[in-house]
C-alpha cells in the first residue's frame, strides 16, 4: 500500500487511452494502482505506482484468479475504474449479431464481472468507490452505433442498481460519461462530431481522469448512483 494509505485501485483497459490516464492520475492521488488489460501498456503511458496484469474482462476465470491473488496479498481494494471498452459501428438494420455480442461482452459483461468480483472486496473492507466509464452515448442515443449505445446505457443502469445494492456498506458506485476524447478508439471520428458542441474540441484523456479522481476521492463522499458528463456540453446538442 502507498504511504498515503489510500489502498489499491484497479483500472480495466489501463494499457492506453482513458484507462491509462486514470491509472496515472490515481497513482498521483496516492493509490497503489494495478492496470488490467489484455495488452501490455503503451510505452510512455505508465507511471510510478502503477503495476500491470494481463486480464480479459470477459473471462470470469481471470477475475476469480485476480481476486484470489488480491486476497492473498491482503492490500485493501478501495477503488475500481472500469474503462475497458470497444465500439463497432452499425445501425439496427446493419449491425451484425457478432458485432452486437462482442460489444456487449466487453463493455457491459466486462463491467458486470468487475463489479461482481471486486465490489465484495470493498464491502468487506467497509469502504470503496467504483467508477464505470460509460459515454455520452449512454445519455443520448447516437445513430449508427446501436451496439455501443445499448452497452453504455446498460452500464449506466448497472451503476444505479449496484449503488442501491451497496447502499449503507461504505461502497459508492458512480459513472462518468465522456464525449469525444483524443484516444486511439476515436481516431476515425470526423471533427463534425464535436464541432457544434459548446466546447468545440475533443477532450484529453487526463480531463476524464480528473473526473474519475473526484469520484474516487473524499470530495464526492455524498455521491452514489450519480452520472458525471465530461463532454464539453455535447449532450446539450440533444
Amino acid at each position: 500500500m502507498t504511504e498515503a494509505g489510500l489502498g489499491l485501485a484497479l483500472v480495466t483497459g489501463g494499457a492506453s487511452g482513458i484507462g491509462a490516464a486514470c491509472a496515472r492520475r490515481l497513482a498521483e492521488d496516492g493509490f497503489e494502482v494495478l492496470s488490467l488489460d489484455l495488452r501490455d501498456p503503451d510505452p510512455g503511458t505508465t507511471a510510478a505506482g502503477v503495476g500491470s496484469r494481463h486480464l480479459d474482462v470477459t473471462d470470469e476465470d481471470d477475475w476469480t484468479s485476480l481476486v484470489a491473488d488480491l486476497r492473498a496479498d491482503g492490500a485493501p481494494v478501495t477503488a475500481l475504474v472500469t474503462s475497458a471498452g470497444i465500439v463497432r459501428f452499425g445501425g439496427i438494420e446493419d449491425c451484425t449479431l457478432e458485432d452486437f455480442r462482442v460489444v456487449q461482452d466487453v463493455n457491459l459483461v466486462g463491467t458486470f464481472l468487475a463489479f461482481r468480483h471486486v465490489l465484495p472486496l470493498m464491502r468487506e473492507h467497509g469502504a470503496g468507490s467504483a467508477v464505470a466509464v460509460s459515454s455520452v452515448a449512454g445519455l443520448i442515443p447516437k445513430p449508427n452505433q446501436v451496439a455501443y449505445v445499448v452497452s453504455k446505457w446498460g452500464v449506466r443502469g448497472m451503476v444505479k442498481a449496484a449503488a442501491q445494492d451497496l447502499a449503507g456498506t461504505g461502497v459508492r458506485v458512480n459513472s462518468v460519461h465522456p464525449g469525444p476524447v483524443r484516444t486511439p478508439m476515436t481516431d476515425g471520428l470526423s471533427d463534425a462530431v464535436f464541432a457544434r458542441q459548446p466546447m468545440a474540441r475533443r477532450a484529453e484523456p487526463e480531463e476524464v481522469a480528473s473526473a474519475v479522481s473526484f469520484l474516487t476521492g473524499p470530495g464526492s463522499s455524498y455521491c452514489t448512483g450519480s452520472e458525471l458528463a465530461v463532454d464539453g456540453g455535447h449532450v446539450l446538442q440533444g
